[in-house]
């Protein structure tokens, strides 16, 4: 018979040397938390710069776990490998939660179990509502990226760059996760 979760979220972050960037982000991470049990996972990603020693030090309720570089995915996969939790937010590490609480969301989805994904609102440092969407693939998109059109003064629709601040890939999954619905006010990240 298989064991319950431990914990109601995972929250999973890849550093790769984002030391610099784990502070605000995992104080925001348990400011945050509400009535929901965290099991917070760090993925090291052959860091130098010392992101073990930090995390341990600084936050030791966190899992710091060492992963070979084999890129964002993998070490995304190895972290929920790792989880101990009904469900499992991916989050970059130059994020903060600004706004919300997990426990709030951890409720909204126990009450709708046909949600299988959930996303968040994703703000500018300035509070401002910001797409994390890209436009759709086309030769001239695949063109402006060859020429680094992300870098440019100005983003041109045919780019395919909208003005897009880091951090984007930040979403919720269940384990067995269903089609994906509108819930009530995720929480806010920066």
């Amino acid at each position: 018979m298989r064991r319950a979760p431990a914990h109601d979220l995972a929250i999973i972050v890849i550093s790769t040397n984002e030391k610099r960037w784990l502070g605000p982000c995992l104080s925001t991470v348990y400011a945050n938390a509400g009535t929901a049990t965290l099991d917070v996972i760090i993925v090291d990603n052959e860091s130098t710069d010392g992101t073990r020693e930090f995390v341990e030090s600084s936050f030791p309720q966190a899992r710091v776990i060492t992963s070979p570089n084999g890129g964002f995915g993998y070490a995304n996969n190895r972290g929920w490998e790792s989880a101990d939790a009904r469900y499992a937010l991916f989050l970059n590490p130059d994020t903060e939660v600004v706004e919300g609480t997990f426990g709030e969301l951890i409720d909204a989805l126990d009450v709708r179990p046909e949600v299988g994904l959930a996303g968040v609102r994703h703000l500018t440092p300035q509070r401002q509502l910001c797409s994390s969407m890209r436009r759709f693939p086309s030769a001239a998109r695949t063109f402006g990226e060859a020429l680094w059109s992300e870098r440019w003064p100005v983003h041109p629709s045919w780019s395919g760059v909208p003005p897009v601040s880091s951090g984007f890939c930040r979403s919720f999954s269940a384990r067995g996760a269903a089609p994906t619905h509108h819930l009530p006010v995720p929480p806010a990240v920066r």
